[in-house]
């Protein structure tokens, strides 16, 4: 047998999680509040989210999780606290006999893992001599210069940098091009650094001229964390991958020119030698 408040008793909250002053570690958070009753009417608009933290937040749309406990789903919380409204107007929230919620109100803190981000893309090659200055790897240019030729013969290695230690592996390099449509049947071999965070990627011949788009995906994680990717970049613009919210593709485009040594966009018969 269930009971019911009866008419003109209103339902009240028992429970909430996150409570007041609590601290959330991520990006998102399941906001799961208990009532003494039976309850309707809920949708998204019910709970409000104002502050620092919640200035990119979405609330989903929630679900009744067993009994009287109901489940707001909420993400896109940045850093700082985030001021929680639960039915700010009247009949938002009521009981089986009509009866409203009064509104409740409390905060907590939203502190985002920080996500893994690309620093810098490089080309290298496994037949380049060590007195070559850049045996290493050619680390591509950011900003402006980015798109400018790459010059260099027999490259066959992509590495890419990351601001922590991740979770990687050969199959997240996507290659695209122009001469070559698309490189996936090249790459061949891959290695990671733990100490550098670079991931380097092997193709079974060297890129000849082409203009090129390499992706990474954001299932690539924080060891760490598990937080995701954060990507973004904006060719000729960026110098770091990313946005600060975890999530997001990278994308990242250079052109290569072998031979083209004074980058004016045409290999010369000088040139070639």
């Amino acid at each position: 047998m269930r009971f019911f408040a009866a008419a003109g008793t209103r339902p009240t909250i028992i429970a909430r999680v996150p409570d007041e002053g609590v601290t959330m570690q991520g990006d998102s958070v399941n906001i799961d509040i208990t009532f003494d009753e039976p309850v309707v009417g809920l949708d998204a608009t019910d709970l409000m989210l104002t502050g620092v933290g919640a200035a990119t937040a979405t609330v989903g749309v929630p679900t009744n999780l067993m009994g009287n406990i109901w489940r707001f789903p909420v993400a896109g919380l940045l850093a700082g606290p985030v001021n929680v409204s639960l039915a700010p107007d009247a009949n938002d929230v009521e009981d089986l006999a009509g009866n409203d919620l009064l509104p409740a109100n409390w905060s907590f803190t939203a502190a985002p893992l920080t996500p893994p981000t690309v620093q810098s893309v490089a080309v290298l090659s496994a037949d380049w001599p060590q007195s070559f200055s850049y045996a290493a790897g050619y680390p591509i240019p950011d900003g402006a210069a980015q798109l400018t030729t790459i010059p260099w013969t027999n490259v066959n290695r992509i590495s890419a940098r990351f601001s922590q230690d991740v979770a990687v592996q050969l199959g997240d390099l996507t290659l695209l091009g122009v001469s070559v449509l698309d490189y996936a049947p090249l790459i061949v071999g891959f290695a990671y650094d733990r100490t550098t965070f670079t991931a380097f990627w092997t193709l079974s011949q060297s890129i000849t001229t082409d203009s090129l788009m390499m992706s990474l995906p954001d299932t690539i994680t924080a060891e760490e964390t598990g937080a995701a990717l954060d990507g973004e970049w904006t060719d000729g613009v960026s110098n770091e991958s990313g946005n600060g919210i975890a999530g997001g593709d990278f994308q990242f485009s250079f052109n290569v020119l072998p031979g083209d040594v004074d980058r004016a966009g045409v290999e010369t018969a000088r040139q070639r030698g």
